[in-house]
């Protein structure tokens, strides 16, 4: 095997070896981030709750205050011209904050 091949060859596994370092961090990361995406789920009876009381809070809600639940609640807002469709994203804790505001709201 002559000098450069046996140099290649090492510079190859070299960067090989990075690669799956660098691939098994992120594996990590992927799995540190599902746990803490587990943790943010809600239940039925969370959404139940929030869900429950919501036309008393909202009636004695400011507009400002009625202006941070939506935020709360809402991630985003399509609208699509051709077909006059709207689509609401909602943000992924935003019932479980919701319900927490009205649990202090009713204390």
């Amino acid at each position: 095997m002559s000098g450069d091949s046996s140099d290649s060859s090492l510079a190859r596994l070299a960067d090989l070896q990075e690669r799956l370092r660098l691939a098994n961090a992120r594996s990590t990361d992927i799995l540190t981030d599902l746990d803490g995406l587990a943790d943010e789920q809600i239940d039925e009876t969370e959404v139940a709750t929030a869900l429950a009381d919501f036309d008393a809070v909202w009636q004695v809600l400011s507009p400002k205050e009625q202006a941070r639940v939506l935020h709360l609640l809402i991630e985003r807002i399509d609208y699509h011209g051709q077909t006059g469709d709207v689509t609401l994203t909602f943000q992924p804790t935003g019932l479980a904050s919701l319900s927490a505001i009205i649990e202090d709201h009713a204390a």
